[in-house]
C-alpha cells in the first residue's frame, strides 16, 4: 500500500488504484481540473495535499460511479 506521508506528490497509477478508477478516468478529472496534478517532464504529478482533498470532497459518495459522475 502507498504510504502518502512520505510523498509529496504522486503519478497517476497509484491514484487509479486508490480511487479504484481507470487510468483514462484519472486522466479526465485532471484534464478538467476536478483533480487538482501539473505535467512534469510529460507526465502527471498529483499533489497528496490536493489528492487528500479530492478524497475528502467525495467522502460522502456511497460508491466509486457516484465519485465518477462528479
Amino acid at each position: 500500500m502507498l504510504d502518502l506521508q512520505d510523498c509529496q506528490t504522486i503519478d497517476v497509477l497509484p491514484v487509479c488504484d486508490l480511487l479504484k478508477m481507470s487510468r483514462s478516468h484519472v486522466y479526465n478529472l485532471l484534464k478538467s481540473g476536478r483533480l487538482p496534478g501539473r505535467k512534469i517532464g510529460g507526465q502527471w504529478r498529483i499533489p497528496v495535499d490536493g489528492l487528500r482533498r479530492y478524497l475528502t470532497a467525495h467522502q460522502g459518495t456511497t460508491s466509486v460511479s457516484e465519485m465518477k459522475a462528479d
